[in-house]
């Protein structure tokens, strides 16, 4: 995989622990898959959250925002941070918590494990067809 591949498929695991597929959710009315707090851009809406005019916009702030967690480029999601610890970083709420669970389910990861030896491993694997 590469890292786009990469920064993808945890930010479309992201996107459906957050609810965005289910489009009487608030993510998706708000065009915001990650659920996000803060942006560059989009609006900030009574609840908190961001909301974009389009959903290709959400995309690109989440992805943007994964892409610098993975990287070690945010300082809130240093490279070194565990699956529990990006979970409740991005949640706010303690580990367990059903969203880390989810997403360490998915990527089949121990939530004691590094998210930046996830990246370095999938780095190494072919992309899936």
């Amino acid at each position: 995989m590469n890292m786009k591949e990469i920064i993808g498929k945890l930010s479309s695991l992201i996107a459906i622990q957050e609810g965005y597929l289910g489009q009487a959710n608030i993510p998706w009315k708000q065009r915001n898959p990650g659920d996000l707090i803060w942006a560059p851009s989009g609006t900030q809406t009574p609840d908190g959250k961001f909301a974009f005019t389009l959903h290709s916009e959400g995309w690109a702030a989440h992805e943007a925002l994964v892409a610098n967690a993975l990287s070690g480029q945010h300082a809130q999601y240093p490279a070194a941070m565990s699956w529990a610890a990006f979970s409740q970083t991005w949640t706010g709420s303690a580990w367990p918590n059903p969203w880390g669970i989810g997403i360490c389910h998915a990527l089949t990861v121990d939530p004691q494990s590094r998210v930046a030896d996830w990246v370095a491993y999938n780095l190494t694997q072919p992309a899936a067809n």
